[in-house]
């Protein structure tokens, strides 16, 4: 039976990026992402039921990981127990932002915890991203006027990787593809909104303060350094759209 239990978790294994990261199938398509350290922790992480963890394989951690990591609503490091695990974590650290860090039982690796104490510790954060990923609601009352100007605009920015810049009175200064969004910002003024189908980056954080501009809303922020002066919101917490 276990052999058999094995197989059936290997067919769920697959590589990622250039070094052939192992990884399970499901990290392509899953909001979060679980960071283990190697193939055996994967396979356990599959006999509890959760299918999104990609291995990094100690040593010098991977850029195509920093990649994947930037996509994800949430990135969750998984280590072992040891003293090892401690150090491993911190070099993964300086690589990418990790959202939560979890660590296998004392003096255990994540490989060799019972299904049911994998369930235990991850059950919680999973929990959260289902709650998260629930029906979009408004969050602050005093967004409400924002809320209804980009309710309006959603329906023709949603899937055109376009941005819209509105100045004062609601009115359109431009419309431009996402690539071409920072280097349209460069020179311009009087835009009170700014409003993307993509993810609110740094780069166009600082790009959007020296132009002036008031308000950004898009569907994800990125992990910003610095965004004071500038408000960012995403269509979730405005009420309008769930990812």
């Amino acid at each position: 039976m276990l052999e058999q239990v094995h197989e059936n978790n290997s067919e769920k294994i697959t590589t990622y990026g250039p070094k052939k990261l192992h990884c399970s199938t499901g990290i392509f398509d899953s909001k979060w992402i679980i960071l283990v350290e190697g193939r055996a922790d994967i396979i356990n992480l599959l006999r509890a039921g959760y299918d999104n963890a990609l291995a990094f394989e100690g040593g010098r951690i991977d850029e195509s990981i920093k990649e994947i990591c930037e996509e994800k609503e949430k990135v969750v490091a998984f280590t072992d127990g040891d003293r090892a695990g401690g150090f491993i974590l911190k070099e993964l650290k300086s690589v990418v932002h990790v959202d939560l860090e979890l660590r296998a039982d004392t003096g255990i690796e994540v490989e060799e915890l019972t299904p049911k104490r994998v369930d235990e510790l991850l059950s919680p954060v999973k929990k959260q991203m289902e709650e998260e990923l629930s029906a979009p609601e408004i969050k602050n009352v005093d967004d409400g006027p924002l809320a209804e100007l980009c309710k309006n605009k959603f329906s023709e920015l949603n899937e055109s990787l376009e941005a819209i810049a509105l100045d004062s009175s609601d009115a359109e200064v431009f419309r431009v593809a996402i690539p071409e969004l920072v280097g349209k910002i460069s020179g311009q003024s009087g835009i009170k909104y700014l409003i993307l189908d993509g993810i609110i980056t740094q780069r166009l954080v600082d790009a959007a303060k020296t132009a002036g501009v008031e308000n950004i809303i898009g569907h994800r922020t990125a992990k910003l350094s610095d965004s004071d002066g500038i408000s960012l919101k995403t269509f979730r917490e405005l009420g309008i759209a769930s990812s």
